[in-house]
């Protein structure tokens, strides 16, 4: 052990990431150099007529999207020229460079030069007119088995995909940001076909105007049909209550309210109290594609239960929330048994058909349009791959929001509403509102006018994306499905034009070493470094947000024996360990750590709320993280914060540890003779299995000796003034609700807990 000594706290902070002002500001105009050359790049050499598709050939020779593209063609839909248009109004509003807005303009421009004569959008715009988008409709469109929203050439504009109201909201956006009004006319008119293509009862077709002129498979064209799928109806409610916001226009709100109301006009009757993915004029579950039955859908049946809840704190009319438990009761009553769960990923079939409650499942054969079929029963073997089979509902989840969103009244709910008579309460004009804090959709355009300040970002993953640039400035990809262009075989026969995939859909990946030019790819790594030079212009606000755990000294030695309400940790603060990495788990565990301290060891103590637990790992420095688990990394010398311990535990009271030094890259494993000196006590069996579904609470407790660890590193002496970085956590990796939850937010795409520079700080105190 060594004395603290105020320059090693000193050292400890600049070790934790706060750089010099002039380090920041070099890695920042390095930032701002990727950022444009890229954007230059993409706008100068790749786009046409300001437009895009989402992946290219590097010789541009080849581009696609969901399918083959011609080079007079631009998509409408994600990854394309809204997508794009979006990210150059980020950057613009991050750096203030004109280049930017120019971009979004070019991207506007191309947008209203689509814009069809009744207002919206087809999924493809074709510069080269009409000819060419039916010859593309009547070749690579025809044969593109599975995607049959492509296979016939409508002439009119789609929802689907949100295809239009996303380009609409993103001319609203362009228009709002400067108040230029040649944007408003397009706006005008695409306001005006989504009120026109309205049903009397709220809902909205697929396609409009209505066209009923491909019956497929000997069913009805069901682009007529209400249509909830791929966020039709919500996407043009969402539309319409941003321009109600920013336009304020009193037309709106009635189309507004009967969007909302069709939720509960189709809400299905118990003891089926779900939805399907559209109705036909009957109101009845309808069909789609070929692979989409007239079912009702669990997962649509979530969703549209969040929406209920939002549409309350809209209105705070209660009729929003009256059947929502009629909708969670169905959800429960519909899972799949045990055996059928995939060792617990899944909880529901992808369709539940109308009146037996049985699971539905697509299925193919065939190698095209020609030769292939799409059909659905009640067999799990072989389903379709490219579609889904079962999925992962969070009914639980559902659960806590209601119960808490129930329990608000009407004046409560609507206290943020955007549809509540008040006089705004803001110092900026609602059009600069829309800019930096919308509060309506928590989609991904939202999410980047919420932006985080919070939320650290890894420099070094700044650095590594600038660097990753190639020699003409673009960020490439390798390993994607590549789509097939067309062809035709030497017996006249039409080849499929889908992307490649194996018979049941599943995605065949390029294995080469080919590169390829991605718009995702750049709009993911424009994303990164926009938000990192958001964050290195207000870098004390993401200081402050660091978490800080005061480490209390112990008056005697603490009794380790699992009691988290004894005495002793009575009066200790809880560290809450709440942030979650990867996808949020169906059930959400509430996790809990507290810490003392004495000369000789140090005391810390678990209380998870749990379900879903199991434990099968019985032997020290084995698999403990598959199991329902606690952790503790930490770094005990101030002098060296990227070198740290890992203490990690199951609920059985089963450990591992290590010992990691990133700068010398240098790992340990800990003698398990060792880490037996570590006391620990468990509330839970030695073992668990089968799982324990139903709630309850488990709690870890140990004793950590300070000699333990000064045998594998160097330590600072817990005292006054010392402070360690740190960070507490909950794992469960395997298991029928797999999660990664933390104490301290990490700011990473994939879930790891080795990441030191997100720990937080323990300070200690006598």
């Amino acid at each position: 052990m060594k004395p603290a000594i105020s320059f090693c706290l000193i050292f400890y902070f600049i070790c934790s990431g706060l750089y010099t002002v002039a380090q920041k500001k070099a890695l920042a105009d390095d930032a701002k150099k990727a950022m444009l050359d890229a954007t230059k790049y993409m706008v100068e050499q790749v786009s046409v007529n300001g437009g895009y598709v989402g992946t290219y050939l590097p010789d541009l020779s080849r581009r696609w999207g969901e399918l083959e593209f011609y080079k007079t063609q631009i998509q409408v839909q994600s990854d394309g020229v809204v997508s794009m248009g979006n990210i150059f109004l980020d950057a613009y509003a991050a750096t203030g460079d004109e280049y930017y807005y120019q971009a979004a303009e070019k991207a506007a421009k191309a947008l209203i030069w689509g814009q069809l004569p009744c207002g919206g959008w087809n999924y493809i715009i074709d510069f080269a007119g009409d000819r060419s988008l039916k010859n593309w409709y009547n070749t690579i469109g025809k044969n593109a088995w599975g995607f049959e929203e492509f296979n016939h050439y409508y002439g009119n504009a789609t929802f689907d995909d949100v295809t239009t109201s996303d380009a609409a909201k993103f001319l609203l956006r362009i228009y709002l940001q400067k108040l230029d009004i040649s944007y408003k006319p397009a706006l005008d008119k695409a306001i005006a076909f989504v009120l026109e293509s309205q049903y009397p009862l709220g809902g909205w077709p697929q396609r409009y105007p209505l066209k009923y002129d491909y019956p497929h498979h000997f069913k009805d064209d069901y682009t007529s049909f209400y249509t909830f799928n791929d966020d039709v109806i919500w996407g043009n409610i969402d539309f319409l209550i941003q321009c109600y916001v920013t336009l304020g226009e009193e037309r709106l709100l009635d189309p507004i309210k009967r969007g909302m109301n069709f939720y509960l006009i189709t809400q299905q009757g118990n003891p089926q109290g779900g939805w399907g993915l559209q109705y036909d004029m009957d109101l009845k579950p309808a069909h789609a594609r070929s692979y989409e039955p007239p079912a009702l859908v669990p997962s649509a049946t979530y969703e549209h239960c969040m929406l209920l809840l939002r549409f309350y704190e809209y209105t705070g009319d209660r009729r929003f929330l009256a059947r929502i438990p009629d909708a969670i009761e169905w959800l429960e009553n519909s899972r799949l048994p045990q055996n059928e769960t995939g060792g617990g990923r899944y909880t529901h079939p992808v369709f539940i058909e109308a009146g037996t409650n049985k699971a539905l499942y697509a299925h193919r054969s065939g190698t095209g349009v020609i030769d292939g079929r799409y059909w659905y029963d009640y067999k799990d073997e072989k389903p379709l791959l490219h579609y889904g089979a079962k999925t992962n509902v969070p009914v639980e989840k559902l659960k806590e929001e209601y119960k808490r969103i129930a329990s608000l009244s009407p004046q409560e709910a609507t206290k943020n509403s955007p549809l509540k008579i008040e006089s705004f309460q803001n110092d900026i004009t609602p059009q600069q509102y829309y800019e930096t804090a919308w509060p309506l959709d928590d989609g991904p355009d939202v999410a980047r006018r919420k932006y985080n300040a919070s939320v650290k970002i890894d420099e070094s993953q700044v650095r590594k994306i600038i660097n990753s640039l190639d020699a003409q400035h673009r960020w490439m990809v390798k390993h994607i499905q590549i789509s097939r262009p067309y062809a035709v075989t030497n017996d006249g026969v039409e080849t499929n034009t889908a992307k490649l995939s194996d018979e049941g859909g599943r995605g065949i990946m390029d294995a080469s070493d080919q590169e390829y030019l991605s718009t995702r790819e750049y709009m993911k790594n424009m994303q990164l470094l926009i938000n990192y030079i958001k964050q290195k212009e207000n870098p004390v606000a993401t200081i402050k947000e660091t978490p800080v755990y005061e480490v209390l000294k112990a008056a005697k030695p603490v009794k380790i024996d699992g009691n988290w309400n004894k005495r002793e940790w009575k009066n200790i603060k809880a560290a809450n360990i709440a942030n979650y990495m990867g996808k949020i788990p169906a059930f959400r565990p509430v996790a809990a750590a507290k810490m003392m301290y004495d000369e000789e060891n140090l005391y810390l103590i678990f209380q998870v709320k749990d379900r879903f637990v199991q434990c099968v790992t019985l032997q020290y420095n084995g698999p403990v993280w598959k199991d329902a688990a606690v952790e503790f990394f930490f770094s005990p010398d101030t002098d060296t914060p990227g070198a740290y311990f890992n203490l990690e535990i199951n609920c059985g009271g089963t450990a591992l540890m290590g010992y990691h030094n990133t700068a010398q890259k240098k790992s340990i494993q800990i003698d398990s003779n060792d880490i037996k000196k570590i006391e620990i006590a468990h509330s839970l069996p030695k073992r668990v299995y089968p799982e324990i579904v139903d709630p309850v609470t488990w709690t870890i407790e140990c004793k950590i000796p300070l000699r333990l660890l000064e045998k594998y590193a160097t330590i600072t002496t817990p005292g006054r003034a010392v402070a360690w970085r740190a960070n507490f956590y909950k794992i469960a990796e395997q298991g029928s609700n797999p999660h990664y939850i933390t104490w301290s937010l990490v700011n990473n795409p994939k879930p790891n807990f080795h990441l030191p520079e997100f720990f937080g700080v323990l300070k200690f105190h006598n």
